[in-house]
């Protein structure tokens, strides 16, 4: 997907939801269960750009967009 997509996904969520997002969010945003959000994050995949507040995963919205923007274009490459 080009920059250009991208940023617009990006810009396209910034207006719906505050730029550190929960889980919930997250899962929302993705449209997958919370629970692969939580496994998501026990594996490691978001730990660039996530923090803990106690038990509540916090993301950063346009990083967390960005990362399921890229695994979606690699997804489609593998596939076809």
């Amino acid at each position: 997907m080009d920059d250009a997509r991208v940023k617009a996904t990006v810009e396209q969520y910034a207006e719906l939801y505050q730029p550190l997002i929960t889980a919930d969010d997250a899962a929302d945003i993705a449209r997958i269960p919370l629970g692969t959000v939580h496994d998501w994050s026990s594996r490691g995949f978001f730990d660039g750009f996530k923090s803990k507040r106690g038990r509540r995963i916090l993301l950063n919205r346009d990083d967390f967009v960005r990362f399921l923007v890229a695994h979606a274009a690699a997804a489609v490459r593998s596939s076809g």
